[in-house]
């Protein structure tokens, strides 16, 4: 399909029909990226939708230089933002059409988020070799939160629900770490199931968030992966960075103010609350802000953590010489310039923050898993070779205002040979 013919086949009109994934094979079309096991890890993610090249995305967002004028090149939009490719699923219908928001909610869950997540625990399966009566505990994720997902995807497992946007991965790392006694060699079954881009306005913020359903397993969880160290912190989003409307109702009494309001964590699992406001789209971005919050908050969030942990451990500090901090993968040159860059390499100069999402986009939640894995794989930054642990730090942040920071020790019992 040439790029004009791309152009004119008008992604993202609303659709007058009731057709969801399970009648949709085409939206299954594309090669499921897998992620083979090192340290106990592996899994998959099955892109929804058709791929798009940086080219055929700015001639369907008609992305331009700040000039508003001339059009962005592909080049130019890699530098900005570090991805070459996403995956967007077209024809989603528009909430308008529905008769009210639960009609809706029910809707995409049956339709569209509980086949896209099947999808991703057949397809991860087969990569994993971990059938799913094998799991002991599950974990579901999904930015739009619907009710009645985990039930609907997974019937009588009663797994724990990250009801969040992109801190969702961090937000399993640190439910690990808090009730660790309860997952101990553990077989670990994670989903996340997202339809985003359709929910997103049709800008640059589109251009870097991917539909995509992904699966994870963690094998005997605490034998070669193992969380030692997690911290949460809630703040509220004064600044309306990100903005989210999802599909599910925040509390009657809802304190935009109130930490305590804004992650709410139950025996079932974790919902990110967010400021009620009203818009055509569920999700936008403030892009400076972003950027700036991550400067200003996240950065010294992971200083003070390595420093407070070496003061309290100083028989087993953490070692920066060699630090990988792995984030989740919201944008390439925000992480690798911005965090590593311009903040955390001023204090402790060999910490590297790598981006290897280019390939896939910005799937929320689901980016920090798939980034532990692929990170991990890369001898650059790993070398497993002596045998011995290896250790690394996870950021999950996000909506709601949250953020995670976690120290992971993994073991290379389990290592894959492939890259």
């Amino acid at each position: 399909m040439g790029l004009e013919q791309f152009k004119t086949r008008g992604f993202f009109s609303a659709s007058k029909d009731t057709v969801g994934l399970e009648e949709r094979p085409d939206l299954f079309v594309e090669k499921t990226i897998e992620l083979p096991y090192i340290c106990g890890f592996a899994g998959a993610v099955v892109p929804l939708g058709k791929a798009l090249n940086n080219e055929q995305a700015i001639a369907e967002l008609s992305l331009t230089k700040t000039d508003g004028i001339n059009p962005l090149t592909h080049s130019e939009f890699e530098e900005l933002t570090g991805f070459r490719k996403r995956f967007w699923v077209d024809g989603v219908p528009a909430k308008d059409g529905f008769f009210n928001e639960t009609a809706y909610r029910t809707y995409l869950r049956d339709h569209y988020l509980v086949p896209a997540g099947k999808a991703a625990i057949v397809q991860g399966s087969e990569v994993t070799g971990m059938k799913e009566d094998e799991i002991d505990k599950w974990f579901i994720g999904s930015a739009a939160g619907p009710e009645g997902l985990p039930e609907a995807l997974l019937p009588g497992r009663k797994p724990f629900y990250i009801w969040a946007a992109c801190p969702g991965g961090g937000l399993v790392l640190h439910e690990l770490w808090q009730h660790e006694k309860e997952y101990q060699g553990k077989n670990i079954g994670v989903v996340f199931s997202d339809i985003l881009t359709p929910l997103t306005p049709p800008d640059s913020t589109r251009a870097i968030f991917t539909d995509t359903a992904t699966f994870f397993v963690i094998k005997k969880y605490g034998s070669a992966f193992r969380v030692r160290h997690s911290e949460l912190q809630v703040m509220p989003d004064e600044g309306q960075i990100l903005k989210v409307r999802p599909l599910y109702d925040s509390p009657a009494d809802f304190d935009p103010y109130n930490p305590s309001y804004i992650l709410q964590i139950t025996d079932g699992g974790m919902t990110v609350n967010y400021s009620p406001y009203e818009g055509k789209y569920a999700v936008v971005i403030n892009g400076a802000g972003l950027v700036r919050w991550v400067g200003n908050v996240i950065a010294p969030a992971i200083t003070n953590f390595i420093e407070n942990y070496n003061q309290y451990h100083p028989d087993d500090p953490i070692d920066t010489k060699s630090l990988v901090v792995v984030s989740h993968q919201a944008n390439g040159k925000m992480l690798e310039t911005g965090l590593q860059k311009k903040h955390l390499n001023k204090k402790f100069p060999q910490i590297k923050v790598p981006f290897v999402m280019a390939d896939i986009g910005n799937n929320s939640g689901a980016s920090l898993l798939v980034a532990i894995n692929r990170i991990l794989r890369d001898p650059q930054y790993f070398d497993f070779s002596d045998g011995k642990p290896k250790r690394f730090l996870a950021a999950g942040f996000g909506a709601g205002l949250v953020y995670t920071i976690s120290l992971v020790e993994v073991s290379p019992s389990i290592v894959s040979p492939s890259i």
